[in-house]
């Protein structure tokens, strides 16, 4: 068995035991769970297991932790494509339903015994993962700080820089290590994600094409660049074998109460799914929200187009008229409102992506309801 892959069996085989555990080392990525998050977690994990010295103690462990349910990785194509070309067991994975954090931090409580949180790719714990707030010592990503989410009063480092992927950071904590070698699979996985953020093109004189560069080096895969985002964009693109609900849900963030669903259509073509309308109606009531905002891309010739659905259960007409006027002043102009709660807007502007949106939205919604 190869490196990459003890660790991970060793790291599934003491999650199921976590109990016995002295001292438990948790990586996790976001909800959404795309590429990055993902590979960036498995990398900071291995990172933290090899350069720990933990003396071989069986019971001390390291947890690379996705954000997600084991039946989010089938719907996950990518990611599946990857993990099978890198013969990894994805049964041997730890996923977040199986690990209860509330439990897990009130059996540590208290005690000796040591419990520290690394988030990859995120800087907010959404309200489940909340409970882990005070033992986070370590944070990596790559999104704009959100000022509603402080973490003045906590001792632990932050490192959040703009660059197009977190693997990129994280590619960069290992490199600068000189006692850690990068294992060759974890190389290939984290530059196939570097690859598919950087959409396929070279980024002169950044830092995400020096550790692409680096990466590439430590990779027994040669794949070329194109190659390989073709093939994942491809994938990731497929839609026919999902349900409505999975495609709304396997590139999901869900902020401040509101659901942010990225799709790689446009929300017009997506409506036209049979049940469609009901799948974001059942989302919003799963996860007790009164807002989804379906981000939406489709790719022509020679851009990318992008229009945004708007649902809005359980809020007023009042509301909704606020926030069309506003969303408008923001160069989004109303293209379809046929359903009662659900109006689709198409981006008048040259680029704009969800980590722009995202904020956008939250600034809206926080201002109607705070007026």
């Amino acid at each position: 068995m190869d490196e990459l892959n003890k660790f991970l069996e060793e790291s599934y085989e003491r999650s199921l035991e976590w109990g016995r555990m002295n001292e438990i080392h948790i990586v996790l990525g976001n909800e959404a769970g795309d590429l990055d998050s993902v590979m960036s977690t498995i990398a900071y994990a291995h990172f933290l297991y090899s350069t720990t010295k933990h003396q071989s103690d069986d019971r001390i462990a390291f947890f690379p932790v996705l954000n997600f349910d084991r039946d989010g990785m089938d719907i996950r194509s990518e990611h599946k494509y990857l993990f099978e070309q890198a013969d990894i067991n994805l049964d041997k994975l730890i996923y977040r339903n199986q690990l209860n954090f509330e439990e897990m931090v009130r059996d540590f409580g208290n005690t000796n015994r040591i419990l520290k949180t690394y988030l990859v790719d995120h800087h907010q714990l959404r309200e489940n993962d909340e409970v882990l707030r005070e033992t986070v010592c370590r944070i990596f990503d790559h999104r704009p700080l959100d000022k509603y989410y402080s973490w003045t009063d906590f001792n632990m480092k932050m490192r959040i820089e703009k660059v197009a992927s977190c693997c990129t950071l994280v590619a960069d904590e290992l490199f600068k290590e000189t006692s850690y070698e990068v294992d060759s699979k974890l190389a290939h996985l984290m530059y196939c994600a570097i690859v598919y953020d950087t959409k396929g093109r070279d980024r002169p004189g950044t830092l995400d094409e020096e550790m692409k560069s680096k990466l590439w080096t430590k990779s027994t895969y040669r794949l070329e660049t194109k190659e390989i985002f073709k093939i994942l964009d491809e994938l990731h693109c497929k839609c026919d074998h999902l349900t409505p609900l999975q495609i709304l849900t396997r590139d999901l963030k869900f902020e401040k109460g509101i659901l942010f669903p990225r799709l790689s259509m446009l929300a017009v073509d997506f409506m036209k799914f049979p049940n469609a309308y009901d799948a974001i109606d059942t989302l919003c009531h799963q996860y007790k929200s009164d807002l989804a905002v379906l981000i939406c891309t489709r790719k022509s010739s020679n851009e990318q187009l992008v229009d945004v659905g708007v649902f809005f259960s359980n809020l007023d007409c009042e509301f909704k008229t606020k926030f069309v006027k506003k969303f408008n002043e923001a160069k989004f102009a109303l293209l379809d409102g046929k359903y009662d709660n659900f109006s689709i807007f198409k981006f008048l502007g040259k680029k704009i992506g969800r980590k722009k949106i995202l904020p956008l939205v939250l600034e809206i919604y926080e201002n109607i309801k705070g007026s």
